[in-house]
């Protein structure tokens, strides 16, 4: 009986992907993108990830070195993106998308969310809640808050700053006071009672008390394309890898706002993590 449940699940799963396929397939053709090769995927993760090494690009869409390099050529052909030699390592290039790419990578996205709703357009509300927890755009970290227990969430696509509490989202914040695009990274916790946000697009760090309703605090300016958080334990210290720029920037936070110290040259910085009090 369990092998039939699975095996009737395998299929359901089957034709959903293919169903999904059928979908976008025209919207692909629309945008001049060739299927089978990845490159809606590689927009998407550009329109987020803009300026990362060919490498990140592969493990982050699952795709073969060797596959990826011919899409990449195809879609530099098509003037979508552009190779750069990195600054602090010329044996690395870096891929960005240009304006015409964007624009397309948006337009993308745009597609993907029209399908879904096509796709979930015969399901109640209730069927579908069953199906996941809607997070909002682009769930990026989550984190518990220290005293009250609730969950908060960075909505990369979104921008914004969510609570969760009770089964479901209670707050929504933009984590930004930043005019144009906004990707909110890692979040980290400051104190018991104030989450900090890393801001890529703005490039800024900002602050929102827990305490009660989440309240802005105030925003901070950091390197280019901040990616990673971490709270050194025990201190008042706050390190912010900024990857595009290649700094480890180190804050301190006072209570009230966050005060820069320090800074150290890491090309590529993408991630911090503590290891030890020695």
């Amino acid at each position: 009986m369990e092998k039939d449940i699975r095996q009737s699940l395998q299929e359901h799963i089957f034709r959903l992907e293919n169903r999904r396929r059928e979908l976008m397939r025209p919207e692909y053709l629309r945008l001049g993108l060739t299927i089978g090769q990845g490159q809606p995927r590689i927009l998407m993760y550009l329109l987020t990830e803009d300026g990362c090494s060919q490498r990140e690009i592969a493990e982050n869409c699952h795709l073969d070195v060797t596959t990826l390099s011919r899409t990449l050529d195809r879609l530099a052909e098509k003037g979508l993106l552009e190779r750069r030699i990195n600054p602090q390592s010329r044996r690395e290039c870096q891929i960005f998308l240009t304006e015409e790419g964007r624009e397309t990578a948006a337009e993308v996205c745009s597609c993907f969310r029209e399908t879904e709703k096509k796709m979930c357009s015969g399901l109640t509300e209730k069927e579908l809640e069953a199906l996941v927890l809607p997070t909002g755009e682009g769930p990026r970290q989550l984190l518990p808050e220290k005293e009250s227990g609730k969950l908060l969430s960075a909505q990369e696509l979104g921008g914004t700053l969510r609570r969760w509490e009770n089964g479901g989202c209670s707050e929504c914040v933009k984590t930004s006071r930043f005019d144009g695009t906004n990707y909110p990274g890692t979040i980290c916790m400051a104190d018991e009672k104030t989450v900090i946000v890393c801001n890529r697009g703005a490039n800024t760090l900002s602050a929102f008390s827990t305490d009660g309703k989440l309240c802005y605090l105030g925003e901070w300016a950091t390197g280019n394309w901040p990616r990673h958080l971490l709270q050194i334990p025990g201190t008042d210290l706050i390190v912010n890898a900024c990857n595009k720029e290649g700094t480890l920037v180190i804050f301190a936070w006072n209570g009230k706002e966050l005060i820069r110290k320090d800074e150290i040259i890491l090309p590529g910085a993408s991630c911090t993590v503590y290891l030890s009090g020695k």
